[in-house]
């Protein structure tokens, strides 16, 4: 009988669910099945497209159950599912960190998924100790790529059970021929965030305006952000007072499907974060063959971006750097971008797609399995 393994996440998403099935169809030595505390949670409202192998806790709304019936619940659960091991998504959710607990007491092997990095948030010793202890009860861990592995090192854990390839996304989706009815008729810079201060969209703004007057009025691309959240009467109202709404489109938020579009027929990419664990939406503008502009600030930086081979990077502090950025891919021939985003999609596609986690997850799962992974 196949070992069953349970990946989990707080909540299902497309990113996850990709991850998911790319393990399923790797490691069929296993029964990998996901696992997942809510599919309904406030900060992301993505489509819910359920699985017979998708298991949930609960089908209320993540914030909506306290801290001791998250224990309750997913003791639970487990023990109605008995899985031979679990990989989980972090340890901050009380509700992983049940996890946690019940596969330490039921002796189960247990693996650690995280995209965190020194520079995510404030350290405080007797914190990072905290994380230290917690960390010693996994039995491998899978991180995001570089500046994660130090960090988890960094911590204490033992490199050699470390993997990367954590945060990938199904590339395929993006490559597409550029056949798609564009989500614009003129060039365009593409955003895609969230509007909450860390993503740093007023920064952007004032940087767009700065390439407009430089460029010249008629002759500047457009800028379009796509997402909502909190701060979206606040940058619409920047947008007025710089007098650029004729040249700035906010779609608002978009599932997977409505974005292709915009990837698709986009000139440059742009991610300004103060702060990113990682950056999946850069996997997809890579996947989507546009140069990025990148934030030195997101995670994945180190990794991902090689500069002047697929884009640049910027001090997200610095609006005349990330200006004249703009102004150098404007200054470019279309040949020139075309390369340069071709070079993206290669990387992206041969060093991060979904075997890469598939593999990853297998070699994290070894130790405890060794039969059932090849």
């Amino acid at each position: 009988m196949k070992p069953l393994i349970l990946l989990g996440f707080i909540s299902y998403g497309p990113y996850h669910l990709a991850r998911l099935k790319a393990s399923r169809d790797l490691l069929t030595g296993m029964n990998i099945e996901g696992w997942e505390l809510s599919p309904i949670q406030k900060e992301y409202s993505w489509e819910h497209k359920r699985v017979d192998y998708l298991h949930a806790v609960t089908d209320l709304p993540l914030e909506s159950v306290s801290r001791l019936q998250w224990l309750i619940q997913v003791w639970r659960h487990l023990n109605q599912l008995k899985p031979d091991a679990c990989v989980l998504a972090g340890y901050s959710h009380i509700g992983m960190l049940s996890a946690l607990i019940w596969c330490r007491f039921h002796g189960r092997p247990v693996v650690v998924m995280s995209d965190s990095k020194e520079d995510s948030a404030p350290r405080h010793s007797w914190l990072e100790w905290c994380k230290a202890q917690i960390l010693s009860l996994y039995e491998s861990a899978l991180v995001a790529g570089s500046p994660h592995r130090d960090y988890f090192i960094k911590l204490g854990y033992d490199s050699e059970r470390i993997h990367r390839g954590y945060d990938v996304v199904d590339n395929s989706i993006y490559t597409a021929l550029k056949t798609n009815p564009p989500g614009i008729n003129r060039p365009y810079f593409l955003v895609v965030s969230r509007f909450i201060p860390e993503k740093n969209l007023s920064f952007v703004l004032s940087a767009f305006a700065q390439y407009v007057k430089g460029c010249g009025r008629e002759k500047a691309w457009d800028l379009v952000i796509c997402g909502d959240g909190a701060l979206r009467a606040e940058l619409e109202g920047q947008i007025r007072y710089l007098g650029l709404a004729d040249k700035i489109l906010l779609p608002g938020f978009l599932q997977m499907d409505e974005m292709l579009p915009f990837y698709c027929h986009a000139e440059v990419f742009i991610l300004a974060s103060l702060q990113e664990t990682w950056g999946l939406v850069v996997n997809e503008a890579m996947a989507s063959a546009l140069p990025v502009l990148l934030s030195k600030k997101c995670g994945c930086f180190t990794d991902l971006l090689v500069s002047g081979y697929n884009g640049y990077g910027f001090d997200p502090r610095n609006e005349v750097e990330l200006s004249s950025l703009m102004l150098q891919c404007y200054g470019m021939s279309p040949e020139e971008r075309r390369a340069m985003g071709a070079r993206g999609r290669l990387k992206i596609v041969s060093e991060y797609g979904l075997n890469h986690f598939a593999e990853s997850l297998g070699d994290c799962l070894k130790s405890s399995f060794p039969e059932c992974v090849r």
